[in-house]
């Protein structure tokens, strides 16, 4: 059973990176954005899309789809701790550890 589970949840996980495309970084896939193909795919959208409008200028009521590449992304960024006894980087900080995310850079993770 738990062998199943495995199997099915790492073939989920390759085809969440490398076939789908993911609507909040410009539907590309996440192994696409993290071999840095997203900008030159993303400015030949915006190519592609601008040469679209240009030809048939009727079939557009108003701007085309941004295809500008995102910033960082981060699965759970740091926020303000909420309230007493938060456990935001205020709690990290005073227990000694590092405050970061799988995106900080390498600095800031070997301090």
């Amino acid at each position: 059973m738990i062998d199943g589970a495995r199997a099915w949840v790492q073939s989920f996980v390759r085809w969440y990176n490398t076939e789908h495309r993911h609507s909040a970084i410009r539907f590309v896939t996440p192994d696409q954005r993290h071999r840095g193909e997203d900008k030159a795919l993303l400015a030949e959208r915006d190519r592609v899309y601008q040469q679209a409008r240009a030809a048939h200028p009727e079939r557009w009521s108003g701007k085309t789809r941004n295809w500008q590449p995102i910033g960082a992304v981060w699965l759970n960024p740091e926020r303000p701790d909420v309230g007493r006894g938060g456990h935001g980087s205020a709690a990290a900080s005073f227990m000694g550890e590092r405050v970061g995310g799988p995106m900080a850079g390498s600095a800031e993770r070997a301090a």
